[in-house]
């Protein structure tokens, strides 16, 4: 993209989430109104060089915390992307700020944390502009928080509305002879449904229609209170979509048809400036330089962590990011697909670590979790609560936090989710998959010599008997009583009403304020600010308006690290593990959508297939 010769500043020191990406429930912001734009910059005072802070918004704005050197410091977080915009509100330097908006990959809660952000800019007093090529529905949900939304005359809006996408396995596994032997407590528990089914229960299609429809309705909201429009003109604004730029700005989606170099000069009338200059990038970190033998040794000294920065002994809030399936064991991440997963060791130590650490004063538990094992979401509660007897602790949930993110949510004092949260599916699932006449049709054959009634329960070759069956269903009905009557005993409510409200059902954030499973609706921001206040009332060396430190957990694993844990004969099984993953993520890659989406949601089934019960929602749900 052509822009003006852009003038960089050195940067600042700056300020150390499988299913559903929806929308809902955004502060609202107003555009300029075109007749008010001339009396605006005449009554404005005469800047002779106005400085502007573009800062480009894509990827997927990852939550979780980056290791120190050269691998993270360049990942734009959301933390990192959130502290961008902000920055820009408070320099003197920087009379308006130009957001590029290149087709973000973040969920729609995200995209609500980045509003908030722009909105701080709107609130010092600087105008917002958004410049987008093609905008989806989250890209353009951040781009019309600003005062203006800027479009090339070739580009459009892809807001088409929300649509459900389930993926069912049961033709597949029928061609294949595969017997999907699944266990359920809870109508409404529809995590099995994909394997046992090729279509949606009654239940499971009432509960996402349900859900569908609040996330829609507030939308509608959202963009009707941004852009200053009835709520009708917006549906059928989506309903006549996609737009190309000029049908968009007839529609009131955006304000300007404008090539990404026209933009200074539409700002330079606005801010009534004699000159106008980009600051590209404003702020973004800059890849390291390694030259010679001694940038050789800064690498490796980045590599192996020895210049982590030490966390200030001063008073602060820690923040536990509880992201991705949960599994017993340590936390895996891969660092060719992104994919991650929540050990209950590594969380269970992050939790022990800010419940014993002095300095910290109360704690943010970040949930953005499908759920999964249930000993593993049971051990984490466990170590949760024990936690809350010594120090505040609030909850925070991101995209989805359902059965057991939900689980290891309830032990919050105080539990905020976004509008767009989806979280319940307070359930219990347990199965397998057996492949005995798979084998048969390859000419494999099993013959078999067993001790006990139920031995045969964790094989994958026959479906349950009768009395492994009823064993089964036996422990997960004592599971789902545990399950119910600690989210009872957390939410303050009896039991009969709780079981109402479970059965497996899903909600969104803002139905289940309303019916009581969360307290409040609200961002990670309002999350810490609640702690920050918290913590003011509970110590006395903490007052209320104090600024706190913050300690994110768990902290990250250095790659380099990592590799060389468990010495020379564990870092050559690592890069052959590595190697393998790397080819099977590139030729997941390589598959159309939906094959790509199928192929990893499967690798994940074989990671929780590990575990004897199941608090986990269902997979292969995509809104778009």
């Amino acid at each position: 993209m052509t822009r003006p010769t852009p003038r960089r500043f050195a940067p600042a020191a700056l300020v150390p989430a499988a299913l559903a990406l929806l929308t809902v429930g955004f502060a609202p912001a107003a555009s300029f109104a075109d007749e008010k734009n001339a009396e605006q910059a005449d009554a404005r005072p005469a800047i002779e060089k106005a400085n502007v802070a573009h800062i480009k918004l894509s990827g997927a704005f990852p939550e979780a915390p980056q290791p120190e050197g050269p691998f993270g410091a360049l990942t734009q977080t959301l933390e990192k992307a959130k502290d961008r915009i902000e920055k820009a509100a408070a320099d003197d330097r920087i009379s308006a700020v130009l957001l590029e908006i290149d087709d973000p990959e973040a969920g729609f809660t995200k995209a609500r944390s980045l509003r908030a952000s722009i909105k701080t800019v709107r609130d010092a007093g600087k105008p917002v502009y958004a410049y987008f090529e093609d905008a989806s529905t989250p890209g353009y949900l951040i781009a019309c928080a600003a005062d203006k939304v800027i479009a090339p005359e070739s580009g459009g809006v892809m807001m088409v509305g929300l649509r459900a996408e389930v993926e069912f396995y049961k033709e597949l596994f029928d061609d294949f002879e595969v017997q999907p032997d699944m266990l359920r407590v809870g109508k409404f528990k529809s995590a099995a449904e994909p394997y046992t089914r090729s279509s949606m229960s009654p239940e499971f299609r009432e509960e996402l229609t349900e859900v569908l429809g609040d996330i829609y309705e507030n939308v509608l909201v959202t963009v009707a209170e941004t852009r200053g429009m009835e709520k009708d003109a917006v549906d059928a604004a989506i309903d006549s979509g996609p737009h190309t730029a000029n049908g968009a700005k007839a529609a009131g989606l955006i304000d300007e048809i404008l090539y990404e170099d026209q933009i200074a000069d539409l700002i330079k009338k606005e801010l009534n400036a004699g000159e106008v200059r980009i600051v590209e990038d404003y702020l973004k970190p800059k890849p390291k330089k390694y030259e010679g033998f001694s940038g050789l040794m800064e690498l490796l000294n980045d590599l192996s962590g020895e210049t982590q920065s030490t966390a200030s002994r001063g008073p602060k809030i820690a923040v536990i990011y509880a992201l991705g399936p949960i599994i017993s064991g340590k936390s895996v991440e891969s660092p060719f697909t992104g994919a991650q997963s929540m050990g209950s060791d590594t969380m269970i130590k992050a939790i022990d670590e800010a419940r014993e650490d002095d300095t910290v004063k109360a704690v943010v538990l970040r949930v953005d979790s499908p759920g999964g094992s249930a000993l593993a979401s049971d051990l984490m509660w466990r170590a949760l609560v024990r936690l809350k007897a010594e120090k505040p602790l609030i909850v925070s949930m991101g995209e989805v936090a359902g059965s057991g993110g939900y689980y290891i949510a309830m032990p919050g004092d105080t539990i905020l989710a976004d509008p767009s949260t989806i979280t319940g599916s307070i359930g219990v699932v347990g199965g397998k998959l057996a492949f005995g006449e798979t084998f048969k049709r390859f000419g494999v054959t099993h013959d078999v010599v067993q001790f006990g009634d139920n031995a045969g329960t964790l094989s994958l070759l026959t479906p349950f008997d009768e009395s492994e069956e009823a064993a089964m269903r036996k422990m997960l009905a004592e599971i789902y009583e545990l399950f119910t009557k600690k989210a009872a005993e957390g939410r303050n409510m009896e039991l009969e009403r709780l079981k109402e409200l479970a059965g497996g059902r899903i909600y969104s954030g803002a139905r289940a304020k309303e019916l009581g499973l969360v307290d409040e609706l609200g961002t990670l921001e309002d999350a810490i600010a609640l702690a920050e206040k918290a913590a003011a009332e509970r110590h006395d060396d903490v007052d209320e308006g104090d600024e706190l430190g913050r300690l994110n957990l768990p902290k990250p694993v250095n790659p380099f690290e990592a590799l060389f844990e468990n010495g020379m004969p564990g870092m050559l099984k690592a890069q052959q593990a590595a190697a393998g993953e790397a080819a099977v993520a590139a030729a997941v890659e390589a598959l159309p959508e939906p094959l790509s989406g199928v192929a990893a949601r499967l690798g994940a089934l074989e990671t929780l297939a590990k575990e004897r019960a199941l608090v986990v929602m269902p997979f292969g749900l995509t809104v778009k």
